[in-house]
């Protein structure tokens, strides 16, 4: 990037949307204020720098099959194609098999992620924890576990989720983050939940949502109000003509409280893409 140079491996994605116009995460992050690493304060072309802000994808343990995701984030598409095998249509071309394998050294980097992070918590200001399913995986019992013994009265905690767990298991973790921001060990929730449009369609497209359940859970949420509150909408063809009934709701949530709403498009797999279908299909 100092060379003038996009890096590759999924750094066109932002690059895409930049060429079209659009804001994307790299420039959304560069508007987040006090998080820029110290040394840049010296050096703007240094790429050594201490990070201020720590995402993590701990492993794909999921209770969701949603049709644009993977076996790299899905443990129960993970599952369904190791049950059914390999498939692969010759006249299209679409192949689907698990393609991520473990990593030969997953244990040993959890332990050298958490040795990491014993020495340089302190310098961090925000934590993203996403999946899978964070309230489903372990590693965020040893999260909440760890701000429980490490104050980080600066830190601001997201974590990503499909909201698909009984209210009760929820309300747990949320009171006991709410005790870790009263004891100044942390200085915000933000919880960002996954809804893509509403109806049948949203059932179908977000395999194992149970909508009535989900909303359940997001009005509760609305009712936290010391959480900043989040939808995260993926835009794929099949939940485009439904993502207006879901905008209503959000209309009427904001009347209550404000929830901040991002987008991104499906482009992989393509045939989820919503221009696949070329601009005239959903025109109105």
């Amino acid at each position: 990037m100092l060379d003038g140079q996009w890096p590759t491996g999924g750094c066109e994605y932002c690059k895409n949307i930049e060429d079209a116009g659009g804001v994307s995460d790299r420039l959304m992050m560069l508007n987040i204020p006090d998080l820029t690493p110290p040394e840049l304060d010296n050096d703007l072309t240094e790429i050594i720098v201490t990070p201020r802000i720590v995402e993590i994808y701990f492993d794909n343990v999921c209770n969701m099959s949603c049709i644009y995701c993977s076996d790299r984030y899905s443990s129960r598409i993970q599952q369904e194609n190791s049950k059914f095998g390999r498939y692969e249509d010759l006249d299209s071309g679409l192949v689907i098999e698990n393609l991520t394998k473990k990593h030969n050294d997953f244990e040993e980097l959890h332990k050298s992620f958490w040795q990491w992070l014993d020495v340089n918590y302190q310098t961090t200001k925000r934590f993203h924890i996403a999946g899978g399913e964070p309230f489903y995986q372990r590693q965020f019992e040893t999260f909440l576990e760890f701000f429980e013994v490490n104050a980080l009265p600066n830190l601001e905690f997201n974590i990503v989720t499909n909201l698909m767990l009984p209210l009760s298991k929820l309300k747990g973790y949320v009171e006991r983050i709410k005790d870790l921001i009263v004891h100044k060990n942390i200085s915000r929730l933000d919880l960002t939940a996954s809804i893509d449009c509403w109806g049948p369609q949203q059932e179908f497209v977000r395999y194992g949502l149970d909508l009535s359940q989900w909303q359940e859970n997001f009005e509760y949420l609305i009712d936290q109000r010391w959480i900043k509150l989040n939808i995260n909408n993926a835009i794929s063809v099949l939940s485009i003509k439904t993502l207006p009934e879901l905008l209503v709701r959000l209309n009427n949530w904001n009347k209550n409280r404000k929830i901040e709403h991002y987008f991104s498009k499906v482009f992989d797999p393509t045939y989820l893409a919503p221009d696949i279908l070329g601009i005239e299909e959903f025109k109105d």
